[in-house]
C-alpha cells in the first residue's frame, strides 16, 4: 500500500487505481451494502413466491408475489419528483433499511397475507431508492474510476449470487422434506 499527498489530499493506491481514502471508503461501504443485498436478493427473489406457496400462498397471492416488483417501479417517478435537488443518501438508505428489515416479519408470521404484504412493502422502499441511487453514485465516485468500482462491486456480487442461490435452495428443500415428514409422521393413524 503506497500513500502520498497530492495537494492537501491523502491519496491511496488500491485495485491497481489512485484514488482518495474517501472514494476507498465509499467503495467498501457500496462492497459491503452489496454483499449484503446479494443474500437477500437470493433470499425474496428467487425463493420467497415457493416460500409463500409451501405456507398455504393462493394462485392470486403468487400473482400479486410476482407483480410486486412493477408495481413498486411504477411509482419510481413520483419518487424522483420528490428528491429533486435535496441528498439522495436518505432516499437510498433508509427505504433499503426498512425493506430489508420488514423481511423478518414474514419469518415470523408465516401466511400468506404477510408474504404478499411484505413483499409490496420491499418493492414499495425499492422503487424509493430506484431513481436516488444512480443520483447518489455520481457522488460517491469520481468519474474516472465510477465504471471500475462499480464493475468490482456488481462481479463480487455476482460470484456471491449463484453459491448463495444453490445453498438457499438446498436449505429450502431440506425444510420443505423435513416438514412433509414431520407432519406426516405426525398424522399417521397409530398401529
Amino acid at each position: 500500500m503506497r500513500k502520498a499527498l497530492s495537494g492537501s489530499e491523502a491519496v491511496t493506491f488500491r485495485l491497481g487505481m489512485q484514488m482518495r481514502h474517501e472514494t476507498w471508503r465509499n467503495f467498501q461501504i457500496d462492497f459491503g451494502g452489496s454483499v449484503l443485498f446479494a443474500l437477500f436478493n437470493v433470499v425474496v427473489n428467487q425463493f420467497y413466491a415457493p416460500m409463500a406457496i409451501r405456507h398455504g400462498a393462493t394462485n392470486l397471492d403468487v400473482g400479486l408475489l410476482s407483480a410486486a416488483p412493477a408495481i413498486g417501479m411504477l411509482l419510481s417517478p413520483l419518487w424522483a419528483g420528490l428528491m429533486g435537488q435535496r441528498s439522495p443518501k436518505p432516499f437510498v438508505l433508509w427505504p433499503l433499511t426498512i425493506g430489508r428489515m420488514s423481511v423478518m416479519i414474514a419469518g415470523v408470521f408465516l401466511s400468506p397475507f404477510v408474504f404478499v404484504f411484505i413483499s409490496f412493502v420491499v418493492n414499495f422502499m425499492n422503487g424509493i431508492q430506484a431513481p436516488a441511487y444512480p443520483s447518489l453514485l455520481t457522488r460517491v465516485y469520481p468519474p474516472h474510476l465510477r465504471g471500475r468500482l462499480m464493475g468490482y462491486v456488481r462481479v463480487a456480487q455476482g460470484f456471491l449470487l449463484i453459491p448463495l442461490a444453490y445453498i438457499v435452495g438446498i436449505w429450502s428443500q431440506a425444510t420443505a422434506i423435513a416438514g412433509r415428514s414431520f407432519w406426516q409422521h405426525s398424522l399417521a393413524p397409530p398401529l
